[in-house]
């Protein structure tokens, strides 16, 4: 029984490390200006709301065949679905 206990308590240990380590991870993240948005995610993420605003897999109307198409039509999915707020996309994503 006591063994037990030992492994619960380190598992809760290990889960709790783990999970600050990734809190202090995501808030600098966070306090960027795309938010979740790194590297060129910020792109797919433009590209999403072409799709929804102009219907044109771009940026600001522009055709650009330059991403993979998948993700931006998630993104414009939820998008069309929730509206422009840029954390649904990461929400539905499971970030």
């Amino acid at each position: 029984m006591k063994q037990y206990r030992r492994d619960i308590i380190f598992a809760v240990l290990i889960f709790v490390v783990a999970l600050l380590v990734r809190s202090f991870i995501a808030v600098p993240i966070w306090a960027g200006d795309l938010g979740f948005y790194m590297g060129d995610d910020g792109n797919y993420y433009w590209i999403a709301i072409s799709l929804v605003q102009h219907g044109v897999f771009g940026t600001e109307g522009v055709p650009t065949a330059y991403r993979m198409p998948l993700f931006p039509l998630f993104a414009a999915f939820w998008h069309r679905l929730f509206g422009r707020d840029r954390y649904i996309v990461g929400t539905n994503q499971g970030q």
